[in-house]
């Protein structure tokens, strides 16, 4: 059986994402306990709702990469679209406890306290995120680029003056000289987009492995 390697970058991010979250959570807890700040506690209640998303996804991305069998003659990709319904009903549900605490606070009033406590968490918070948004694979090459937040970069990737955010890009992608900024793209091995005249601002792709786009 020959292993679908191309699902191992979303794997890996989910699983990273899985422990960073959990982290957070432990965080931001204690820090809104300390502090009594809803605004932190709704903090670890929306880490809380990622972590569950992050297992979601990681549980999605492993079933999805399965081959097909008899009872899934087209194979289980879909899985991943049953994975991304499931997260969008985390986040309204998520948003749903967080206004219904901040309209608590605002009709019986609340103090807070140690608020430096609470600053340093969400200052790390922060920082966690943008380090673990971001996955480069070995070997990749980043010339006068800007590689954007929840970005997996596979190994031996070249970004040459473009700019790169919320995508994957598989092992030996190159993508040179674009003005406009890709994102929510999906980029198979080794495909190569180059820029040549004018171009929109913003590409969207979904591109299988070896492809090559040329923008006019």
């Amino acid at each position: 059986m020959i292993e679908d390697l191309s699902e191992e970058p979303k794997a890996r991010a989910a699983a990273l994402s899985i422990a960073s979250n959990a982290t957070l959570i432990t965080l931001k807890v204690v820090a809104g306990i300390a502090t009594g700040s809803v605004a932190v506690l709704t903090e670890a209640a929306h880490s809380g709702m990622d972590l569950v998303a992050s297992i979601v996804a990681f549980v999605s991305v492993r079933k999805a990469g399965e081959p097909a069998d008899a009872g899934h003659p087209y194979g289980h990709e879909k899985m991943e679209n049953m994975a991304g319904a499931i997260e969008g009903t985390l986040i309204l549900f998520g948003a749903a406890i967080i206004t219904f605490e901040a309209l608590q606070r605002l009709v019986r009033g609340g103090r807070v306290h140690t608020i430096g406590i609470g600053i340093a968490v969400i200052v790390v918070s922060g920082a966690v995120n943008i380090v673990v948004s971001r996955i480069i694979g070995a070997r990749a090459r980043l010339i006068d680029a800007y590689v954007g937040p929840y970005t997996a970069i596979g190994d031996d990737c070249v970004i040459e003056s473009a700019e790169v955010e919320h995508s994957i890009l598989l092992a030996g992608c190159e993508v040179r000289r674009l003005d406009g900024r890709v994102e929510s793209s999906l980029l198979g091995r080794d495909v190569r987009i180059s820029r040549d005249g004018r171009q929109p601002r913003a590409y969207r792709f979904m591109l299988g492995d070896s492809s090559e786009v040329r923008m006019p």
